[in-house]
């Protein structure tokens, strides 16, 4: 399997879609409910994929010295391409790919980290098949693959020797492998997903309700959590952004009504306190997104020593109607 990272914004239709939603470092995000099936939102919640409007985004932010950005695509796979980027584990029966399966991949840079995610998800029910992580943080050079089956997740786990940093990582000759059985908690006859799906949920959910929640599974911080992504209310934000669609560039400034939308997440296991959710390393993170488009204007989130931060919308790429 080849691991690509996005490519860079993109100015005209020609070029690759590329989102740089600021992600920034989702350390293994928490997403849907256990162990592969179908996930049951709240009846109230329905996923309408048809109103997925826009395929890249970008979001930029700074607080004082800190730089926080990220970039990401999100596409369907054609049969052939998934089947040669799953890997096919040592131990337990791999999550099936059926219906619609799409690519989330993400690119986030923050506090030194560089940190790409790929993730291989069924938008049905999304349920994980694959999710690959690379970090290429100076002295902290990793790649990791998680391929999810109906008992638990196969790992595989890279490092560089010396001499090999530069190398593709997939040719990284300092390879272990394991296989994280799920725990008692997780119940059969459902999925287990990723937080990073929820960026895809914001912007397909039908939220009608003021606190209304969907909940998610996702193993992560070596234990698995559950991750609860609630409905808060609206708010108006100020925006500054280029749009690109199939009619050209325009550039979008002002005010606009926005979602917003909450993430927590608690180990399935534990009951003895709260372990939140690191998005691009903001924690309590509240992602504001457009309610007409669904693009996410804005990330807000607190970064140990720096205090509050906001990520805005930078650039999106929008589907033709």
């Amino acid at each position: 399997m080849t691991h690509k990272s996005p490519a860079g914004p993109v100015r005209n239709h020609r070029s690759r879609a590329l989102w740089s939603l600021v992600l920034l470092v989702v350390c293994l995000w928490p997403v849907t409910g256990a162990a592969n099936g179908s996930i049951s939102p709240p009846a109230a919640v329905r996923l309408d994929a048809g109103r997925l409007d826009w395929s890249a985004v970008t979001l930029r932010g700074r607080k004082l010295l800190v730089p926080v950005a990220a970039e990401l695509e999100l596409r369907p796979l054609a049969a052939a391409e998934l089947a040669a980027a799953l890997v096919q584990p040592q131990r337990g029966q791999p999550v099936p790919a059926r219906g619609t399966v799409l690519l989330l991949d993400y690119h986030s840079r923050s506090l030194g980290k560089d940190l790409r995610i790929r993730l291989w998800f069924r938008g049905g029910d999304l349920a994980v098949l694959q999710r690959s992580r690379l970090e290429r943080t100076p002295g902290q050079e990793r790649y990791k693959v998680y391929r999810y089956t109906a008992e638990g997740i196969y790992v595989t786990r890279r490092k560089p020797r010396p001499g090999e940093v530069k190398w593709p990582p997939q040719r990284w000759s300092q390879v272990s492998h394991e296989f994280i059985p799920y725990p008692p908690g997780v119940p059969g006859g459902q999925v287990v997903s990723d937080p990073a799906v929820l960026f895809y949920v914001a912007a397909v959910a039908n939220f009608r309700e003021l606190g209304e929640e969907i909940r998610l599974l996702s193993y992560f911080d070596d234990e698995m959590q559950v991750v609860t992504l609630r409905y808060e209310g609206e708010e108006t934000v100020r925006v500054d952004f280029h749009m690109q669609g199939p009619q050209g560039e325009t550039r979008v400034k002002g005010r606009r009504l926005a979602l917003r939308l909450g993430l927590t997440s608690v180990p399935l296991d534990r009951h003895d306190g709260r372990n939140e959710v690191a998005i691009a390393s903001l924690r309590q993170p509240r992602l504001l997104v457009d309610r007409r488009w669904r693009l996410p204007l804005e990330l807000r989130g607190r970064i140990k020593m720096v205090g509050r931060v906001g990520v805005h919308l930078d650039q999106a790429m929008m589907h033709a109607p």
